[in-house]
């Protein structure tokens, strides 16, 4: 979708609110890479690590980073973890989140080693989301250094590790921890989200009958993600074992369009050889390249977008085939409506349909107080008259009540997260920060 031009802020914009933030600019280049190398994509669980060792690590290199800026550091039993300041009976919070999706294939460099180039920081989580995180510290290290800054309520910032599988770490922590009165998770765009896209990753099955030319097939790492390698190995005509290996281009599975998907590209070239298998038969005449589900009967519109499509995972050995997709439906659609008329159709094929999870639509209204409150500091910072806006990623704000997305990245922006090469731009996220500095003021004054 094009951007509107007149809402991009100027290089004189970024400049000037990174400029109120370079006090903080090396610690906040320090930490960041601090943390991106940390490798904290989601692992098996063990004992007091309910996501894997990675995940737990970056929690623990993140609080203690916490302290050090002279913050309550707590750790919510491993799950999530918080920085706070203030006083005040109630609290205002602003959410990131730790873990990462896989690096993928691709990269020019380490996605784990943090390169500082030209104004730039690469590495898998710079912008997804512990730049985010690093630039909510440094805003609350600036108001806390502040010595007009007078708050009525606490100020909070919420970390999780579990958010690219789920958000399970925000769910444990709304049962056992307070829950803020307003706040943004810093995990999307300016301006404010009001509206985020419903999520669903339906998982088709096939049991397999021991007759199909496809023997085993791998495609993916994580469901959302446009996957960027799939590798199939399949039965000649003569025989033959063969194994064909395919290359595609990561990006967000809320964007399919941005990426080439790796298990398309299968598909397509099997049904080329004229390989027989239920799932290239399905493959090719229910998704092929679509990104909009129009031939599975996905495709709607309303104000908060289109439908959106990534066939995400692939697996298929002796005994089933599995392919999950990554669903991003729009808030007025009736998804369970749908879904049950998918069933119907595929169950004389001997299609199941398993939903793998489900994430309900997030509609705060435009004219709510807390985007209000946020869509007037971001004017006031750029000079715009934005408008509150919606998008089909999902954040912590369907996990936790009174929150909604608020940056960082900025209109016009490119779109790197889960993609490789990743970066984040250093000016821009102090200006990010010098904005999220001036929102949770407002929230904690109000």
């Amino acid at each position: 979708m094009a951007v509107d031009k007149t809402l991009i802020p100027s290089p004189e914009v970024i400049k000037r609110l990174a400029d109120t933030m370079s006090d903080y600019r090396t610690g906040f280049i320090n930490d960041l890479c601090e943390l991106i190398k940390v490798p904290s994509v989601m692992g098996a669980a063990e004992p007091g690590a309910p996501y894997g060792k990675e995940p737990l690590r970056a929690l623990e290199v993140f609080l203690e980073q916490g302290k050090r800026l002279g913050f309550k550091a707590v750790n919510v039993d491993n799950y999530a973890g918080y920085l706070e300041m203030g006083s005040g009976e109630e609290m205002v919070a602003a959410l990131c989140h730790l873990d990462v999706v896989p690096a993928g294939a691709g990269w020019d460099r380490d996605p784990f080693t943090p390169v500082v180039e030209d104004g730039f920081i690469y590495g898998r989580g710079a912008s997804d989301d512990k730049g985010p995180a690093v630039s909510v510290m440094y805003a609350m290290r600036a108001l806390a250094d502040d010595p007009d800054f007078r708050p009525n309520k606490r100020i909070r910032l919420i970390v999780g590790t579990n958010e690219e599988n789920g958000s399970h770490c925000m769910e444990y922590y709304t049962a056992k921890e307070e829950i803020p009165v307003s706040g943004f998770t810093a995990d999307a765009d300016f301006p404010a989200v009001y509206a985020e896209k419903g999520i669903s990753r339906p998982e088709f099955i096939w049991q397999r009958q021991g007759q199909e030319q496809i023997l085993s097939a791998q495609g993916g790492e994580a469901v959302n993600m446009v996957p960027a390698d799939c590798t199939v190995t399949y039965k000649g005509e003569n025989g033959e074992i063969k194994e064909l290996t395919f290359k595609g281009k990561t990006a967000h599975a809320s964007m399919p369009d941005l990426g080439e998907n790796a298990i398309s590209l299968a598909m397509e070239e099997l049904a080329k050889l004229g390989v027989s298998d239920p799932v290239v038969d399905f493959y090719q005449e229910y998704l092929g390249f679509e990104t909009d589900g129009t031939r599975l009967g996905l495709d709607f519109a309303d104000d908060s977008g289109l439908t959106t499509v990534n066939a995400g995972l692939l697996s298929i050995d002796a005994e089933k085939a599995a392919l999950m997709l990554d669903v991003r439906y729009p808030v007025t659609m009736d998804f369970p409506a749908v879904l049950a008329r998918m069933r119907q159709h595929f169950a004389p094929a001997g299609i199941t349909i398993e939903i793998a999870s489900e994430e309900a639509p997030l509609n705060l209204g435009r004219d709510s107080y807390l985007i209000t409150a946020l869509m007037d500091v971001y004017s006031e910072s750029t000079g715009l008259e934005a408008k509150a806006v919606t998008m089909g990623g999902g954040t912590y704000a369907r996990a936790v009540p009174n929150i909604c997305a608020f940056g960082m990245s900025f209109p016009g922006d490119p779109e790197v997260a889960h993609q490789i090469n990743e970066f984040v731009e250093i000016d821009k996220a102090l200006a990010a920060a010098a904005i999220f500095r001036d929102s949770l003021r407002k929230l904690a004054e109000y």
